[in-house]
């Protein structure tokens, strides 16, 4: 049975997102990614309209070992509030960290998102994985730093400054 990953995103949103309250989410990996899973959060923890964006996984893998691993061409994908908690619970994660971003042109964000829609993700191990993916966004949207090893368990606040 295919564990939930998200709904594949293939046309931008009629509402914009907000990416003015964007937060790194790293949650645990897959049985075999010791470095954890990077998404990222835009809007409240608590809010009904927030909106989790990732790339990672396919509908039909069947198997929490390789989840992250499946989705070597896929498109993005989001999840709402009550579906990130499926998300979490369906493939057994935990979430392991927060970090709160400060981007200073959300509209860029925004639109290096819609770019990135255009085209099916190809995931690269480390080169080009999910944390990558969060990272070209928060570049686009005016924000710095990033992870030089692009394991998502090793972020921490200061990589995001």
């Amino acid at each position: 049975m295919a564990t939930f990953e998200g709904n594949e995103m293939n046309s931008c949103p009629i509402k914009m997102f907000d990416f003015s309250n964007a937060v790194v989410v790293v949650v645990s990996g897959a049985i075999l990614n010791p470095c954890g899973h990077m998404l990222i959060q835009l809007g409240a923890e608590t809010a009904s309209d927030t909106v989790y964006l990732h790339v990672a996984g396919g509908t039909g893998s069947g198997g929490r070992g390789i989840m992250e691993v499946s989705g070597i061409r896929a498109r993005p994908k989001w999840m709402n509030q009550d579906e990130f908690k499926r998300y979490l619970k369906e493939n057994e994660k935990k979430v392991e960290k927060r970090i709160k971003l400060n981007l200073n042109n959300p509209q860029a964000a925004m639109l290096k998102l819609e770019q990135m829609l255009s085209v099916k993700w190809t995931w690269g191990i480390l080169p080009n994985n999910c944390s990558s993916f969060v990272e070209k966004i928060i570049s686009a949207g005016g924000g710095s730093g990033g992870l030089w090893t692009n394991c998502p368990n090793w972020a921490t606040p200061g990589d995001y400054d």
